[in-house]
């Protein structure tokens, strides 16, 4: 058996006595933690403002239909954070893109919120072939609402952690978001197609 010597100074007195977790124990932990919170992610939404609730029922109808496969409620929520974060109206390209979708498929949804009111079409005054989309006011009102209940739900599951577990929280949160976001290694492909 060999004996590794490590320096005294360089470790916490409780890394030197008690070994840190495997790898693979704290991968099965994240895995559990993820796959639970999928599990209870239609709980955060189990008492919908009658606006949205009404939104779910049209979107559940209409892909029903056949009409609206590639549109959801939660798609609908990421369009509405996509379209509020650009001060101006965005192109299909940075649309599909933010979207991670092919072109193709941000038209065809940008195609369906036109067609039912929640976003509109505009040239872009400095170049007439270009096509940008915004909310409508429909739009924006209905993402302002699931927002609000959004921020109400954190709020609520907030409660029960110290200011101090709170701010751990969403310092690994961020950290673990930014880990997961790869489109900036990956490059502009979807706007592409």
């Amino acid at each position: 058996m060999a004996v590794i010597f490590r320096p005294i100074w360089k470790y916490t007195i409780l890394e030197v006595i008690v070994p840190r977790q495997t790898t693979v124990q704290q991968v099965s932990e994240l895995t559990e933690i993820f796959q639970r919170m999928l599990y209870l992610r239609p709980h955060m939404l189990a008492v919908l403002p009658e606006n949205m609730a009404a939104m779910k029922a049209h979107l559940d109808k209409e892909r029903g239909k056949g009409k609206a496969s590639a549109m959801n409620f939660n798609l609908f929520y990421n369009i509405g954070i996509v379209l509020t974060q650009e001060p101006q109206a965005v192109t299909m390209g940075e649309f599909s893109y933010a979207l991670n979708v092919p072109l193709s498929t941000a038209t065809r949804i940008a195609d369906w919120m036109v067609e039912h009111g929640y976003v509109q079409r505009q040239r872009d005054p400095g170049d007439r072939r270009v096509v940008r989309i915004c909310l409508t006011d429909t739009g924006q009102e209905l993402y302002r609402t699931i927002n609000h209940f959004i921020h109400e739900r954190v709020e609520g599951l907030l409660s029960k952690f110290t200011p101090r577990e709170r701010d751990d929280l969403i310092t690994l949160m961020r950290k673990l978001m930014d880990a997961m976001d790869t489109r900036e290694h990956k490059g502009n492909e979807g706007a592409n197609e």
